[in-house]
This record gives C-alpha cells, structure tokens and sequence, in this order.
C-alpha cells in the first residue's frame, strides 16, 4: 500500500513509501495520473500505479491555504488484497451452490415420478435465483420426512443465512457512506472557518455545506446569546431545490 501528495502541475509533493525517490519529480502521463486530473472532489479508480503495480485507489482533492492552490491525495491498495474478502465470498457461495446442485441431481436420480421432477424443478429455479444474487429465493418443503424435504430444509437455511448476511453487508455500507459525509461536512466546516471572516456569510456557508455535501433538506442555524438562550436573529438558512 502506498500514499502519494501530487499538486496540480503533477509534481509529488510527498510520498510513502518512498522507495522509487519520486518526491519532487514530475510524474509522466499515465492511466492514474490522468484520473487524479479529472478528479474534482474524490473517487475511486482501479489503475497501474506509477510503479507498474495494479491496486484500488481511493483519490481525494485537498485544498492547501486557498482554492487556487489544489494537491491531490491517493492512496492505493493492491488489488489482490482489497479483492480477496469478496472473492473469498463468491467462492463459499458458488461452492455451495454447487454442492446443493450435485446434491438435487442425485435426489432426482434416485427418486421418480411427477411428485419428486416437480421439486426438483422447483429447486432448481431456486437454485438459479439464489446464484444470481436473489437471496429471497425459497423452496416449498414437501411433507414428510424424506431426503429432499431434507435438502429443501437444508437449502432454505441457507438462503435465509446469505440474506441475513447480504442485509448486515447492506447496513454496513449505509452507515460507512453517512459517516463518509459526516467527515466531509467536518472537513468542509473547518475550511470555511480558516478562510471566511464575515458571520453571516460564514453561516451560510455552513448551512450550504450541511445542506449540498451531507444531503439534508433543510438547515437553520440559530445564535445563542447572553441574554435569551436562542435569540430571534436569523442565522442562516439553506434548502435543498433537487
């Protein structure tokens, strides 16, 4: 993993680890070097690094004492790692997609009649839903205590298992993503503060901050004073038109 300083005329203002000697050169054209170009705030490209290494990288715009001079942050994982928890889970599913498939066909070989093609079909169908990333997909467990009654158990414990999982994934990213915006409104905040001297311009700008960076759609801003707890002047107000 690494983490590169680039100002806006490509020049690497400070880089660790520094084992190629890059601060202070300008870096030549490259895939990464023209995605740091393009990027206005932040984002995150998969590119070969200026030292021919494949990683993820996460690209931030900072500003440095006023908006005209502008540096850019990157910071790169190599893609092996960052992709190797996914990977390791789509292994575990396809393993068990595969085994509860090998597990249908032998039911199915085994069994005859209308009654036992009829579930295997419908496990299929499940099967083939739950592969492609439907994790609601259930099967009808038929009566009786025999083995595909078993393997529909079997297989609905499952799916209600990569569900759950999915949901607590689904969660996870929510509250990482509202944090993400938390921070940016803090770092936005703390900017305005250093190069705003006016109060009143200076609340609405931080309501314009609070409003646009972290998606709320309506911000008011009071002022405490001596006297009365919230006085009756307005601090500012910022609204959503989207």
């Amino acid at each position: 993993s690494i983490i590169t300083v680039i100002d806006e005329k490509s020049v690497v203002l400070a880089r660790y680890p520094n084992d190629q000697g890059l601060v202070g050169k300008s870096l030549p054209d490259s895939e990464l070097l023209r995605a740091v170009r393009n990027t206005r705030k932040e984002a995150v490209v998969e590119a070969v690094g200026f030292d021919g290494t494949p990683r993820l990288y996460g690209i931030s715009l900072l500003y440095v004492e006023s908006d005209a001079i502008r540096a850019h942050v990157v910071v790169g994982v190599p893609a092996d790692a960052a992709y190797a928890p996914v990977n390791a889970l789509i292994r575990r599913n396809i393993a068990i997609v595969v085994f509860f498939g090998a597990l249908l066909i032998a039911t199915a070989w085994w069994g005859s009649g209308f009654t036992v093609m009829g579930h295997w079909h419908n496990l299929m169908a499940s099967i083939r839903r739950l592969k492609a990333g439907d994790f609601s997909a259930r099967v009808m467990v038929p009566p009786g205590d025999n083995e595909f009654s078993h393997v529909a158990k079997t297989f609905n414990d499952m799916a209600m298992s990569l569900e759950k999982r999915a949901r607590e994934v689904e969660q996870h990213l929510t509250k990482i993503a509202r944090l993400n915006r938390m921070y940016e409104i803090l770092s936005a905040v703390n900017s305005a503060i250093l190069r705003i001297r006016d109060k009143t311009e200076l609340r609405q700008e931080v309501c314009r901050i609070a409003v646009e960076l972290g998606r709320f759609p309506l911000v008011w801003m009071g002022e405490v004073s001596d006297q009365v707890m919230l006085s009756d002047r307005s601090g500012g107000c910022w609204t959503r038109v989207d």
